[in-house]
């Protein structure tokens, strides 16, 4: 049985056109849903962070931000009170393709935020995890780990089918993605594949 659903009156592209919804539960317990949402005039859109209430669905927070032309967050991860996003710009008409990962305060407030070009557009796959002290994230055709600071740590290049992958943490630290062919493992003492 579907307890609830909820509907916005603006359009919106949950997880980007991609059909990714990701979603996470904070530390208060709230489900918090990342995507994007079309602007008035349906000819872009931008970043979207919601925060429902799980017993009802209905809207704590609501937030849109201004990240350039077709931007959308993709994939999200919760460490405490805090939020790593991890988002795209969508190459549409000649616009550049930019990657970035943004830390969030329990309000909703950027902290930092990383974000770089990749050289070839591989696709708009995507993920990321906490594990630790560090964030991971795999988009672009790059892994990449980013101290809870922020200060870049690792920057790798792979090939990763459509550009990224689902990201997955063991106890221990290690890191899990889905490679072109198969699984790899990255060492969390060396951080190496």
């Amino acid at each position: 049985n579907i307890l609830w659903n909820v509907i916005h009156s603006q359009p919106a592209l949950c997880g980007g056109m991609w059909g990714r919804t990701p979603l996470a539960m904070d530390a208060g317990g709230n489900l918090l849903v990342v995507g994007a949402e079309f602007t008035s005039a349906q000819d872009n859109w931008n970043p979207l962070l919601l925060k429902l209430n799980p017993s009802s669905g209905a809207t704590l927070a609501r937030q849109v931000f201004n990240l350039g032309p077709f931007a959308s967050f993709d994939a999200v991860a919760v460490a405490g009170s805090n939020l790593y996003i991890l988002g795209h710009n969508n190459p549409n008409n000649g616009n550049p393709h930019i990657v970035y990962l943004l830390k969030f305060g329990p309000d909703g407030t950027i902290i930092w935020g990383d974000s770089y070009s990749p050289g070839i557009f591989w696709g708009t796959r995507g993920g990321i995890v906490v594990a630790g002290s560090s964030v991971w994230t795999a988009a672009g055709g790059k892994v990449r780990v980013h101290d809870l600071n922020g200060a870049l740590i690792l920057d790798k290049d792979v090939i990763l089918p459509g550009g990224g992958s689902p990201l997955a943490a063991d106890g221990a630290g290690n890191i899990y993605t889905a490679d072109q062919n198969g699984v790899a493992k990255f060492d969390s003492a060396d951080k190496s594949l």
